[in-house]
C-alpha cells in the first residue's frame, strides 16, 4: 500500500515523463512480488486522465484500464459507449459512479459487470467490467461504517486480486480527515 500510495501521489500531483512512470510501476509490483512486462499510458477523455496498464504475465497479454468517471450516467452521454469499445480491456474499474442499481443498462456484449452502490443517491460508488469471470466477488472492506459508500469491489482470481477502489478525501478545509485517516487504517 505505501508503494501504491506514493506511485498515486506522484503522477497525481506531480509532472513525470512516461519512462519514469513506468519505472515506478516495475518497483512497485516488484515490492508486491508481481513479475510481467509493464507498459503504463495515459489517455485523456473529457479532461479526465484515464490510468492504461498493460501486462504480459507466461505469454497473456491483459489489459486494465481505471477511470475516475465523476458520474457514469454523465459521462455515458458523451460517448462512453464507443470510448469503452476502444479501450479493448480485460478490466475496467470506474469510480465515482454516482448512481444506484437500475440507472443506466449498459451491457457491453462478452464484459461481465460488477458494482457497488452508494446508500446515498448520486453519491461515490465504484464498478468493474471484465472479460474474466472471478471465482469471487467481495464488495466493500467488511467494516460496516465503511461500507455504505460503495467504495471498494474486489474480484478474486487464481492468481491474483483486482481491487477497485475510489478512497474518501478529506474534503475542504479538512473536514473528514480524520475520517479518511480511519479508513485508510481498515483499508
Amino acid at each position: 500500500g505505501f508503494y501504491l500510495n506514493k506511485l498515486n501521489h506522484s503522477l497525481r500531483y506531480q509532472s513525470y515523463d512516461d519512462s519514469y512512470i513506468q519505472n515506478v510501476v516495475r518497483f512497485v509490483l516488484n515490492q508486491c512480488g508481481i513479475q510481467g512486462i509493464l507498459t503504463w499510458a495515459y489517455c485523456i477523455m473529457d479532461d479526465k486522465k484515464v490510468s492504461v496498464l498493460y501486462t504480459r504475465k507466461r505469454g497473456e497479454i491483459m489489459r486494465f484500464v481505471s477511470w475516475n468517471v465523476n458520474g457514469l450516467r454523465a459521462i455515458y452521454q458523451k460517448d462512453f459507449s464507443n470510448i469503452f469499445n476502444q479501450f479493448e480491456a480485460d478490466f475496467i474499474c470506474l469510480q465515482e459512479t454516482k448512481m444506484q442499481e437500475g440507472q443506466l443498462d449498459f451491457n457491453p456484449e462478452g464484459y461481465f459487470k460488477y458494482f457497488n452502490y452508494a446508500e446515498k443517491k448520486g453519491y461515490s460508488g465504484t464498478a468493474i467490467y471484465t472479460k474474466h469471470e472471478p471465482l469471487s466477488v467481495n464488495y466493500g472492506i467488511q467494516v460496516d461504517q465503511h461500507d455504505h459508500e460503495g467504495r471498494v469491489i474486489t474480484l478474486e482470481y487464481e492468481t491474483f486480486y483486482i481491487v477497485c477502489v475510489y478512497t474518501p478525501n478529506a474534503q475542504d478545509e479538512l473536514r473528514r480527515l480524520s475520517y479518511r485517516m480511519e479508513w485508510g487504517y481498515d483499508f
